[in-house]
């Protein structure tokens, strides 16, 4: 059973990867659809997941059941202008944008540009994670670390690490915020002048511990998006 899962993923990921080029690349974001919207934020150059899981023994398994109980990290970069038109055109499907009319786009269109998601976010990365698990304890337990938590109680937990440059540490923190996008971490875009990603770095590495080590590796080459390197 393990094997044929493992092998769906496997599958699962190459078809993501065949499949990028289609919405990422040929398509306005306006166009996006609903499920590419989930990809971005969740299985792309820009965002990934990892997940770790363990059976759980003896009679009637977990409180609700469950025969495995996982716990899963979705990391994306979410100062990267893909990631940031992903949450857009979230917001244009929630608004029912495509029905609008020309002057109606134009309101909301107006209504945005002044939002972080069409700026940017100057000299900083913002890094965005969501954790989930099927154990409804530790669910309520890590939301409330994550909501008290500051970022010097970070600083030795969380780094990004570059090609260049190793270890790069968190500068601010931001507990999971009420429109669903997750917590962020704040890193610098440069360090002594030198930008934190490069083109000419082959990839970037995310790390984190809690609870679970997590470590995501973003390849740089893949982080094209109009031309240039998004991060």
């Amino acid at each position: 059973m393990k094997r044929a899962i493992l092998s769906l993923v496997a599958v699962g990921l190459c078809l993501g990867l065949l499949a990028r080029d289609k919405f990422i690349d040929s398509k306005s974001f306006t166009e996006w659809k609903k499920g590419d919207v989930m990809k971005l934020l969740s299985d792309s150059p820009w965002a990934k997941q990892q997940t770790y899981a363990h059976q759980i023994a003896g009679k009637g398994s977990g409180v609700g059941g469950e025969k495995e109980l996982f716990n899963q990290y979705t990391i994306r970069f979410f100062s990267a202008l893909p990631v940031r038109h992903a949450y857009l055109r979230m917001m244009q499907m929630m608004n029912n944008y495509d029905s609008m009319g020309a002057d109606q786009k134009l309101a909301f269109d107006q209504k945005m540009s002044s939002s972080p998601l069409m700026v940017g976010f100057g000299d900083e990365i913002i890094v965005a994670g969501e954790f989930a698990t099927n154990n409804r304890q530790h669910q309520m337990d890590a939301d409330r670390r994550l909501k008290q938590v500051t970022a010097s109680e970070f600083k030795q937990s969380v780094y990004l690490i570059s090609d260049r440059l190793g270890q790069i540490q968190i500068k601010g923190y931001f507990p999971p915020s009420p429109d669903g996008s997750g917590f962020k971490f704040v890193f610098p875009r440069t360090v002594d002048g030198k930008p934190v990603i490069s083109p000419e770095d082959k990839e970037v590495t995310f790390r984190w511990w809690f609870d679970n080590e997590i470590i995501l590796t973003f390849k740089v080459k893949d982080m094209m998006y109009n031309g240039k390197v998004e991060f």
